[in-house]
């Protein structure tokens, strides 16, 4: 199964980009900066905290999750200008003879990768957005405004989808948080068997199994290290509230981060019972879902959060405030729409290239790619009086070796249900 040195250059785009996406959104939640409203009350205590706290008076954390949501779909909108200009003929796309669009060249070019291998949301920890590449095995429509229209109704899961898992990135961590999106393996399968129509085999049921038990060992490994966690001397007889109260914000975060992938396993349902005959370009599905995504955010959703949470929780005009007034905060955010755009222009180009025995490999070079980072960053960050490290996470605590092993069971629940190491019960035979 050989790989061509620029296959190779986009997978590692791929891995590069999908870290970077990760990262940055959780450094950019841990950034302090100055916005138009003023700290909450006592923000600034950090004696029985066990996260970091801004120290200078008027800042404060960028904890803006549905904001980070619009960043996200205005990302993903630019792929729209990518399928514009391949419609051109601006990037070797250009329309065939027969009058139907081209997706990332000939259909022979596509080697061994089944459609069902292509479309597998399991293959990998991604985004929803990576599984709507199955259509580049068909030759694509010139799209008309109501497949346009279409592509909202997915837009609407992916905004409530990535939203809760952004508000679970804010109570987890960056690697844990990253684990755990493994659990759309067992929604994927069965929303298809309800919905779809679709049999799941033998070894298929054995992977799922044996994913729902590494993702219950990765999420125990977060409540364990967060109740854990020591706290600074002179918080007398509330520590074991405060371990109690933090562990149990974990345990939050892995909740909404699993009921996130529930929702991107309606997404992908949705997608593939409306957009699949269509044979829509997949650049055009993800640039039309950011484009509505993106109106919605803008013109419906902050505007309500405003005047119902209030200017603390979710402002927008508070964010921008935040984001012009610290230099590091402003590269995150970009760092983290220009990863969103990248990421899945990587992910349709490699789409035709690789097989999922790759796709694996990549995304859990991107898990450990991100737990490495997050130590690293641990290590290098400043931290507050009371010594808690702005970014990052210990690798070393008690919860550490349940994560890692929890990764490895995730990780070979993955490889069996993709039929990449065969089981003894599995059916192979070809379809």
């Amino acid at each position: 199964m050989g790989i061509s040195r620029g296959s190779v250059l986009l997978a590692v785009g791929m891995l590069v980009t999908g870290s970077l996406n990760t990262i940055s959104k959780k450094m950019a939640y841990d950034t302090c900066a100055v916005g138009i409203d003023p700290p909450p009350p006592d923000s600034h205590n950090a004696t029985c905290s066990k996260t970091f706290v801004c120290e200078e008076k008027d800042e404060k954390l960028f904890k803006f999750p549905w904001t980070f949501t619009l960043v996200m779909f205005c990302g993903e909108a630019t792929c729209f200008l990518y399928f514009l200009a391949k419609k051109r003929g601006c990037c070797g796309g250009g329309k065939r003879d027969d009058g139907m669009m081209p997706l990332l060249g000939d259909v022979d070019d596509i080697g061994d990768l089944s459609y069902d291998d292509m479309k597998s949301p399991v293959a990998n920890f991604k985004s929803p957005t990576l599984a709507r590449r199955g259509s580049s095995l068909a030759r694509a429509k010139s799209p008309t405004w109501r497949d346009a229209v279409i592509c909202a109704i997915p837009a609407c899961c992916d905004l409530l989808g990535t939203t809760i898992s952004a508000i679970g990135l804010l109570l987890t961590t960056a690697s844990v948080w990253q684990m755990l999106r493994g659990s759309i393996i067992l929604f994927t399968a069965t929303l298809s068997i309800f919905f779809l129509g679709k049999k799941q085999r033998p070894q298929q049921w054995t992977g799922i199994a044996i994913t729902i038990v590494g993702v219950t060992l990765v999420g125990t490994s977060s409540m364990i290290g967060s109740h854990s966690s020591k706290l600074p001397a002179g918080c007398g007889g509330n520590e074991d509230a405060i371990s109690s109260a933090s562990a149990g914000h974990a345990m939050l975060g892995n909740v909404l981060v699993v009921a996130s992938q529930l929702l991107s396993a309606t997404q992908m349902v949705i997608e593939e019972k409306f957009l699949k005959h269509r044979k829509l370009p997949p650049e055009f599905v993800v640039g039309c879902e950011g484009f509505f995504g993106a109106i919605v955010m803008g013109a419906v959703v902050l505007p309500i959060l405003y005047h119902i949470t209030g200017s603390q929780h979710e402002n927008a005009f508070d964010a921008a405030k935040m984001f012009a007034s610290n230099a590091r905060l402003a590269v995150l955010v970009l760092l983290y729409f220009a990863s969103i755009a990248f990421y899945n222009f990587f992910g349709l180009a490699v789409a035709k290239k690789l097989s999922s025995v790759h796709r694996t490999l990549i995304d859990a070079m991107r898990t450990v790619f991100v737990w490495i980072v997050d130590v690293i960053l641990f290590q290098t960050s400043a931290t507050d009086s009371a010594g808690h490290h702005q970014y990052g996470e210990a690798f070393v605590n008690p919860g550490s070796i349940i994560q890692l092993g929890g990764f490895a069971v995730m990780l070979a629940g993955t490889i069996i249900y993709n039929n990449i190491v065969k089981v003894p019960c599995g059916r192979y035979d070809e379809e």
